[in-house]
């Protein structure tokens, strides 16, 4: 690892842990380093990530605090504290509210654990997140989850035409291989974390074959 990956480390050791807090010591933008360094660490080291989360809001307000809210949520997630990273969502959707210049994926993400988690109660949170945001779908990955939630509340309630419409757009964005950026051909596309939600829409539309024959 370079000396200017010091904040990116994906593994954590008390050897590790003590370089890095000599490096932030002498750091002049420590509440950036902490945060990408808890982005590292949030699915592998979850409550070491939250550790150093708390230490980025403690030095109060940055330009990637709604970021930050959805590393904590990230983290939250590892440990299954689905409530606590819910909230964390919802933070990092407030922080965009009011400072728009930063936009983060956090309401893609909350609208796929909603349903995810099947929280019923919350699937009109999930449709209104999907609202909001219908214009922001720019790679194969966010039309997938996108479709995915609208055609999974839309089964649930009983809406089949729009169900099996999104169904089949997820799957295609599902199967795409290329992003479309000639020099990123492979950001954005779905890997095996989709796979949940795949097996879902391709339950919607093969049920509804097996209905029509």
């Amino acid at each position: 690892m370079g000396r200017q990956d010091w904040y990116r480390n994906e593994q954590w050791s008390p050897t590790i842990e003590s370089a890095f807090f000599a490096k932030l010591k002498r750091a002049r933008h420590k509440a950036q380093y902490l945060r990408i360094q808890a982005c590292m660490l949030a699915e592998s080291y979850p409550r070491v990530a939250l550790d150093l989360l708390e230490r980025f809001f403690d030095l109060g307000e940055t330009f990637d605090l709604a970021q930050a809210y959805c590393d904590k949520a990230t983290a939250l997630l590892t440990l299954r504290d689905i409530a606590g990273a819910i909230e964390s969502y919802e933070a990092a959707l407030r922080r965009e509210d009011a400072y728009p210049q930063v936009q983060t994926n956090a309401y893609l993400a909350l609208a796929c654990l909603i349903v995810r988690q099947r929280l019923t109660a919350r699937y009109a949170q999930a449709l209104e997140l999907l609202q909001q945001h219908r214009d922001n779908l720019l790679f194969p990955v966010q039309v997938f989850c996108w479709n995915s939630v609208l055609a999974i509340v839309m089964d649930e309630r009983g809406e089949q035409e729009r169900a099996v419409e999104a169904a089949n757009v997820a799957i295609d964005a599902a199967s795409q291989t290329h992003s479309g950026l000639s020099r990123h051909a492979n950001l954005g596309l779905v890997d095996e974390r989709g796979a949940d939600l795949l097996k879902r829409v391709k339950e919607i539309v093969e049920r509804r074959a097996a209905s029509d024959a």
